[in-house]
């Protein structure tokens, strides 16, 4: 497949990769494209997993509020009672070490995302540029192969084609002639 890339002339050459150019182009653009897009969608996923953890800690803050006030109105606290405020008040320790660590998690994402996404449309003017440059590169190659050498080729087999008519005319009238005689 390989030995048939046309590089018998440039022009040929030029056109076909100005057209890589362009397709390669093209490609890198919706790749990088794709990439943020899922990027962002996984941290959107992060983010709403975030709210819900934080709606389940004021949940638990509100509960154990009501609690710890019903037990300030008593005179006595069981062991009962005290062991299960300890456990509520562990358990949103725990959900509040966990939100700030998810909470950090999501902060570094979110940097790295918007560093790709500026990367990316600084690459966006870079693939304008290569855009630019390969309609151009194809352009040139496509006209200089069509107008200068492509023209100039059929000329030399439409000459080629009456040479070999002729030919055939004159082979033709050869045979026929001693045939006459």
């Amino acid at each position: 497949m390989l030995n048939n890339i046309p590089t018998d002339n440039f022009y040929k050459f030029q056109y076909l990769a100005g057209l890589l150019i362009i397709f390669s182009t093209f490609y890198y653009l919706i790749q990088r494209i794709e990439i943020d897009n899922e990027n962002l969608i996984k941290l959107e996923g992060q983010t709403s997993q975030l709210m819900f953890d934080n709606r389940m800690w004021e949940f638990q803050i509100d509960e154990i509020d009501s609690l710890s006030k019903k037990l300030l109105e008593r005179d006595q606290i069981t062991a009962n009672e005290l062991q299960n405020l300890r456990s509520k008040t562990d358990s949103i320790f725990q959900l509040s070490h966990s939100i700030n660590s998810k909470m950090n998690d999501i902060a570094l994402k979110n940097n790295l995302i918007s560093y790709s996404i500026e990367r990316t449309s600084k690459y966006h003017k870079y693939s304008i540029l290569f855009l630019i440059a390969g309609i151009v590169w194809t352009a040139i190659g496509y006209f200089g192969w069509f107008f200068l050498h492509q023209k100039k080729q059929d000329r030399i087999l439409e000459i080629e084609l009456e040479l070999k008519e002729l030919e055939l005319k004159r082979t033709v009238n050869l045979n026929k002639k001693p045939e006459e005689e």
